[in-house]
């Protein structure tokens, strides 16, 4: 049996080459005679078709100005306070949103809902005299709170505090506290007739809290009848080092809300160039009878080709046939319906199946990555079984270390979570990087044999300037309670230390955000405690005496 081939799709794509081909002579012959002459267009010009006709600008009246400078009988004219009260070339806005902080000192109209007591004025503080400032007198309260709502834009905030020389009393200590998005960032102590620098890393932070506290000689907070007066002065905000992609924007005065960029109405005027000296040439050449015949001919070759590939899939099955004689091509199944196709599809479903479902969650250990690595060695993370009844939180995290949640605080760096596709296991990073030793039980531990518990980096340690660091180095103060129930702090160092508080300790008391926050600092200036007081019960305390 033999089966003959009909090349139907042939016939059909010779027959619409041919009508293209008569077609595109037709249209060649139509615009040779609507367009006889050869020059090409002009280049449009730079303002386009649709750039209206130059206005003239009205010249302005001789109005006064509504901006004019008030005279000293003006009861609006502000007080003037000397040389140094220079407005900012760029005003800030009036509701607390931070624009154009380059090149100025902020303003009390930076702040987001700055409070009453806050006033912007000239200040004296030790040697510096008229400075302009903000600044709040404090009496008898738990102190103020200065706000900035950054936005996440900014890289770094720098100013300067102290307090006032016209302070009620001298005897005093400004305590300035920084919380970044809620949480204690760092600390300074500011007697008076000082001045203290203060340069706090920004980055990704939005809402930036300053709290402003006097303090008595006990460093607890001052509630008589005196006052100080605290000021922060050469308040700069420094930008994120990201660079922002900008482009010049030109306005279209027949639609406002359309615009281009000038680099855009470039490429447009090249562009149309380009397509203009294009049309021009295809235009002459189109008017040569001998590039017509021989776009016709390229036509109907073309169309040649296509026929041919459309047959062609046929012209295989039907060749086949030929070669079986005995077989009826309508019983040969197409190759998408085989039995072995289908076996084969079947088969790679099922490798990427199992390869989706082996890949095995990681075990309790330390990674570097997703590299299992030994503990003592360089890592950033580290897997843990989940307690039972807990989340993947700090608390959780507390017990793996030996600790207790509710006594033991965890330092601010540190990011608790569950891991990935597990519903037993939690993991912790820090992106200054991990010790290299496991933290199982690390808060029991005394693998350096001081006589002190290990993994003080975990905790919450400050240095005298309030900068956060690890209570396994030199430090003046540590944290041991935060929480926001009424609390005495004296009871919790004991709790927190095993042991009464020491005459060389002081405990003070703050509130913040609705939480009350405990602290234990040396009593001495000079001093310095060296390990953490958790735990000390009868040990000696961890201080070092200059």
């Amino acid at each position: 049996m033999k089966y003959v081939l009909k090349p139907v799709s042939r016939r059909t794509a010779l027959t619409l080459s041919s009508l293209t081909a008569m077609t595109l002579a037709a249209c060649s012959k139509q615009r040779a005679a609507s367009e006889p002459s050869t020059q090409p267009p002009p280049a449009p010009q730079t303002g386009g078709p649709s750039s209206p006709s130059p206005t003239e600008t009205p010249t302005p009246t001789s109005s006064p100005s509504a901006t004019a400078t008030p005279t000293a009988g003006d009861p609006s004219t502000p007080p003037t306070h000397g040389a140094d009260d220079v407005t900012p070339s760029t005003s800030p806005a009036e509701d607390g949103t931070l624009t154009n902080t380059q090149g100025r000192d902020l303003t009390r109209a930076d702040l987001f809902n700055p409070p009453f007591i806050l006033k912007e004025d000239l200040y004296n503080v030790a040697t510096i005299s008229k400075k302009k400032g903000i600044g709040a007198r404090l009496r008898d309260s738990d102190g103020v709170e200065a706000e900035l709502r950054l936005e996440n834009r900014f890289r770094k905030l720098t100013f300067n505090a102290g307090q006032d020389n016209n302070s009620a009393s001298s005897d005093l200590t400004l305590r300035v506290e920084v919380y970044k998005d809620g949480k204690s960032d760092q600390f300074v102590d500011i007697p008076f007739n000082e001045i203290k620098p203060l340069e706090i890393d920004v980055t990704n932070v939005n809402a930036l809290k300053i709290d402003l506290i006097p303090l008595n000689h006990d460093g607890l907070k001052y509630n008589g009848s005196s006052s100080l007066t605290a000021v922060m002065f050469d308040m700069r905000l420094e930008k994120s080092t990201t660079p922002k992609k900008t482009t010049t924007m030109k306005s279209d005065p027949d639609d406002i809300g359309k615009t281009k960029t000038t680099e855009e109405n470039d490429q447009h005027a090249r562009d149309n160039t380009k397509i203009n000296r294009i049309s021009s040439q295809l235009k002459r050449k189109l008017l040569n009878p001998t590039a017509i015949a021989l776009a016709t001919l390229i036509v109907t070759t073309a169309g040649i080709i296509i026929s041919t590939v459309l047959d062609l899939p046929s012209a295989i099955l039907n060749s086949r046939a030929l070669s079986h004689e005995d077989t009826a091509p309508s019983l040969i199944p197409p190759p998408s319906n085989r039995p072995e196709s289908r076996a084969s599809t079947d088969s790679k479903h099922a490798q990427q199946e199992t390869s989706s479902t082996t890949e095995a969650p990681l075990s309790s250990g330390c990674y570097d990555g997703d590299t299992p690595t030994p503990c003592d060695s360089p890592h950033s993370r580290e897997v843990f079984a989940k307690p039972d009844g807990f989340s993947c939180d700090t608390s959780a995290l507390i017990l793996h270390m030996g600790g207790m949640p509710g006594i033991d605080l965890l330092a601010s760096n540190i990011d608790v979570k569950p891991l990935e596709n597990t519903d037993d296991r939690c993991v912790v990073e820090r992106p200054s990087g991990m010790p290299h030793v496991s933290l199982k039980d690390i808060w029991t531990s005394d693998n350096d044999h001081n006589g002190y518990k290990d993994g003080g980096e975990f905790r919450r340690c400050f240095t005298r300037q309030g900068q956060a660091t690890s209570c396994d180095t030199d430090h003046a103060s540590e944290e041991f309670y935060d929480a926001p129930e009424e609390v005495d702090c004296g009871k919790k160092y004991e709790d927190f230390s095993g042991r009464p508080v020491d005459r060389n300790i002081r405990v003070t008391r703050q509130s913040r955000d609705h939480r009350i926050v405990c602290r234990a600092e040396v009593q001495v200036s000079t001093d310095r405690l060296t390990a953490s007081v958790r735990d000390l019960e009868n040990a000696a305390l961890p201080i070092k005496q200059n």
